[in-house]
């Protein structure tokens, strides 16, 4: 078999490189004619927006979200599973500051902001960390469990043998992807059918998450998800998120669509 010999062409020939190269969609994006998923409004729409945990580590003692429906504008309130708690004494455990509780849909989205305000949350604040100075204690306190992938080598060894040794601290509170748009969807029941623009890097893939979570049980085949534009994903936009599930429920109890955004502060 031969062999294959590949090289770049001479810089006179190359026509890649240092050549302007005009974008599909570069002229919907720089005109504003793309339209993304945060951009989708049909007829009707609700906008809807969570109420989210206070704390880092918390139980929840009380959740009475009946106030919201009380509300002006206010059409629709989804209780997220097992946040309430239950008969049997059952309390749902918080384990980070912004963990999603109840989803609030109303005529505007100050309405809903509204409603969120009327809900009645009581919490039993548990021992929680929140930077990486309190790890040791909280592996102590069994708030933490270490996830080891090494060998313990000669340690003293090795730095009395090193050329040069370098001491600090090095640590990071947390990681989010910061996308331009944040995660969310519009929602829309059209009949049994359910029709979802999202913010996904997963197109193809989340359509059966949509229909096959208890909260919505249908088909694969009666629900569409489209993604025309979307505004940054980086790896965090590959599934139905919960939020997106509170959503499709709320549009099926208005019958409405629904629209549910996060907003900057729970997208961080």
């Amino acid at each position: 078999m031969a062999e294959l010999q590949v090289a770049w062409k001479p810089r006179e020939e190359n026509t890649v490189v240092g050549t302007p190269v005009d974008r599909l969609d570069g002229v919907e994006k720089a005109s504003g004619g793309a339209k993304y998923s945060a951009d989708w409004n049909s007829p009707g729409t609700l906008q809807a927006r969570l109420l989210t945990a206070a704390y880092a580590h918390a139980r929840i003692k009380k959740l009475d979200a009946s106030g919201a429906m009380k509300v002006p504008g206010v059409r629709g309130v989804y209780v997220f599973p097992d946040r309430a708690p239950k008969d049997d004494g059952a309390t749902y455990e918080v384990r980070f500051e912004g963990d999603p509780l109840v989803a609030v849909a109303a005529d505007t989205a100050a309405q809903a902001l509204d409603g969120i305000r009327a809900i009645q949350v009581e919490y039993e604040v548990l021992p929680h960390f929140v930077n990486e100075f309190d790890l040791a204690g909280a592996y102590e306190r069994g708030l933490a469990k270490a996830q080891r992938d090494s060998e313990d080598g000669e340690l003293a060894a090795a730095f009395k043998s090193a050329d040069a040794t370098v001491r600090g601290h090095y640590g990071i509170h947390t990681i989010t992807h910061c996308c331009l748009e944040p995660h969310g969807s519009h929602c829309e029941w059209k009949g049994d059918d359910l029709d979802v623009h999202l913010s996904t890097q997963n197109v193809s893939g989340t359509a059966g998450q949509f229909a096959g979570a208890p909260q919505v049980g249908i088909d694969v085949s009666k629900v569409t998800v489209n993604c025309q534009y979307i505004g940054g994903g980086f790896g965090s936009k590959f599934a139905a998120d919960e939020w997106d599930i509170a959503a499709t429920v709320l549009s099926k109890q208005t019958g409405k669509p629904v629209k549910l955004m996060l907003d900057r502060m729970t997208e961080l």
